[in-house]
């Protein structure tokens, strides 16, 4: 009866084990992310600004997929641009359950760190980054339309004080087929 006993507990305890070990299913939120994955180009203008002089930036190619689980999406993007020339950046974009809201964060090859928070509407991401240069920390507002097609349109604006926010960056990605 104990070799019995034990047997059952054992099994039990394997099968909470087993459970336990068992991940987590991402929620919807996730979900909106899936618009981001494949392979990218893209193109874009940026206006002189706090961050640097304007330029065109071309042949940029960007690629995005889900990292493990599917709760963020890890992307790579490598553009030319007139100025700053070769440009690498490497983004992770997850949905911050807790605080109910998207993160995006952003590193470059020139040292540029940025941790934006934001949001999904319809088709729309809307983000929200604080970025120091020239003395000062700056809000970034960018927003991507067209998420879940194969084209979006990116818009940055920044402001010193989160009331008066100037244009200064137009950018438009293409899925390629």
């Amino acid at each position: 009866m104990k070799k019995v006993m034990a047997l059952v507990l054992g099994l039990a305890a394997g099968a909470s084990f087993t459970r336990a070990q068992t991940p987590p299913n991402p929620g919807p939120e996730y979900a909106k992310l899936a618009g981001f994955i494949g392979n990218w180009t893209t193109e874009g203008t940026s206006t002189a600004s706090p961050f640097g002089p304007g330029e065109k930036c071309g042949g940029g190619r960007i690629t995005s997929e889900w990292f493990d689980g599917r709760f963020a999406v890890v992307r790579h993007a490598q553009m030319t641009c007139a100025t700053r020339g070769n440009v690498r950046e490497l983004d992770v974009i997850t949905y911050d359950a807790a605080a109910k809201n998207y993160t995006w964060y952003a590193i470059d090859g020139q040292g540029t760190t940025a941790m934006g928070k934001g949001s999904i509407s319809g088709d729309t991401l809307t983000m929200v980054w604080e970025v120091p240069a020239k003395g000062k920390v700056f809000k970034i507002r960018g927003r991507l339309k067209g998420l879940g097609t194969d084209k979006f349109a990116w818009a940055q604006e920044y402001s010193d004080d989160g009331k008066m926010w100037t244009p200064y960056v137009r950018a438009t990605d293409v899925r390629l087929k």
